[in-house]
């Protein structure tokens, strides 16, 4: 019996369409459709895209995907989730080293320490001087209290906090979608080309896309155009708009 890569691979050799060929018209990264063909799926980025990479394929070559998809999932085909790396900045690199004790110099401390009789000698004097010079019943003078409070900056929205966020996706190509609305996944398929789909949340819409050239987003009547290019993860909506992901 055949591998869902063997299966694949044979039924594009048996129609003369090149791997360059099937890249162009499924919209799948090259490097994937080789890594589906030779069966290591825990090359690809998770399970989920792994399922819609077979069933885009299959579709493209004719086949009926289900069976491939009953195989991928009855083998227990696990791929190795996205791993984080953390990169240290430099502050963190210096805090992480051990610092080296240094032994105190005893002729500075004693230099400082006449340095600060000194001043203080001079500051106290200068404080008695200014004392003696006001005239009676001159009291302090008050802060203004908008000068005592520090205000914080406000967030700039996009969408005002009491609105619903109103995601809507449109698809110029076929591109894989995981959306997650407040923690819950809400759609996990392809968007295809010529399409359009909403989703809404109330405090944040978490995307991961596998075409991301080929969509642009709206949130709540403001354009935020196309997430980027390829494989995108980790795309935050929120009422501030959208933020990607850190590379």
């Amino acid at each position: 019996m055949s591998s869902i890569g063997e299966t694949l691979k044979k039924v594009r050799e048996e129609k003369k369409i090149t791997l360059l060929e099937a890249q162009r018209g499924t919209k799948i990264q090259l490097k994937a459709l080789i890594n589906i063909e030779e069966d290591a799926f825990d090359k690809l980025p998770n399970p989920t895209y792994a399922k819609g990479f077979i069933k885009q394929y299959a579709q493209y070559l004719g086949l009926d995907p289900e069976p491939l998809l009953n195989e991928f999932s009855s083998q227990d085909m696990a791929v190795a989730p996205p791993q984080e790396i953390k990169v240290m900045s430099e502050d963190e690199k210096m805090k992480s080293k051990p610092q080296a004790k240094k032994k105190p110099n005893t002729n500075i401390m004693i230099l400082a320490a006449i340095i600060l009789v000194l001043l203080a000698g001079l500051g106290l004097t200068k404080i008695i001087g200014k004392i003696a010079s006001k005239p009676v019943g001159e009291g302090k003078q008050e802060v203004p209290l908008a000068k005592k409070v520090k205000k914080g900056k406000p967030k700039q929205l996009l969408v005002k906090e009491n609105e619903m966020l109103k995601l809507t996706a449109k698809a110029n190509q076929d591109s894989w979608m995981h959306i997650k609305c407040d923690g819950k996944i809400v759609y996990q398929s392809i968007l295809k080309a010529g399409s359009s789909n909403t989703w809404q949340a109330k405090d944040e819409i978490l995307l991961w896309v596998g075409n991301a050239a080929g969509l642009e987003l709206d949130l709540n009547g403001n354009s935020l155009g196309s997430p980027g290019r390829g494989v995108m993860k980790n795309i935050l909506i929120t009422h501030e708009g959208m933020k990607l992901p850190e590379k």
